[in-house]
């Protein structure tokens, strides 16, 4: 196991525990990562959270198997850094949440022949809300974003002594749609692609 911890000044803190083992031919990891801090000025804020599970088997010592888990949540402010410093935009407020699942295998014909595969799965929503669009408090602006993705890899690794060749298929399929809204002195507006 292993434990790291930061401070600082502006509300800033973040640890990260990993615990990590092996058991006969596996072996698995579980770790979070958090990063907080209020920012070095009005609506900088940033919240990180990381959460990950990983597992690893060798079914024989040509073929293993991988798997892990991945969660992530971030909410922040206006952290951009523009070259006015007055340029903030004191009402936004950005979220991110994702869940990542992947898959992996590997197997070794012989010492020159590899052959990998992967899967991996996201479903992710990213929202960014400004109550003070413009500069109007009664002005909002709202966007939604959910995104659900796929992805498959097979890929075939060949090295001789004096060559190598590298082949493979991928396949990515990725869904979404992008909500947006905008609300001025309570008339609201909304647009979805």
């Amino acid at each position: 196991g292993r434990l790291n911890a930061l401070g600082g000044s502006n509300s800033t803190w973040g640890g990260d525990p990993i615990l990590s083992g092996l058991f006969g031919k596996g072996a698995f990891s579980v770790g979070y990562s958090q990063f907080r801090t209020d920012g070095f000025r009005t609506n900088a804020d940033q919240d990180d959270k990381v959460a990950n599970v990983f597992a690893q088997y060798d079914f024989t010592p040509q073929t293993s198997v991988q798997a892990e888990y991945r969660y992530r949540d971030i909410e922040s402010g206006d952290v951009a850094l523009r070259f006015l410093p007055q340029n903030v935009f004191l009402g936004q407020r950005n979220t991110e949440e994702r869940h990542t699942a992947r898959i992996g295998a590997r197997h070794s014909f012989s010492q020159g022949s590899i052959l990998l595969g992967s899967l991996m799965y996201q479903d992710a929503k990213f929202r960014s809300r400004d109550n003070q669009f413009l500069g109007l408090p009664d002005a909002v602006a709202d966007t939604n974003n959910p995104v659900k993705s796929w992805s498959g890899e097979l890929q075939h690794l060949f090295r001789s002594k004096s060559w190598g060749l590298t082949s493979g298929v991928g396949y990515f399929n990725l869904n979404g749609k992008l909500d947006t809204s905008l609300s001025l002195f309570g008339v609201d507006s909304s647009i979805t692609e």
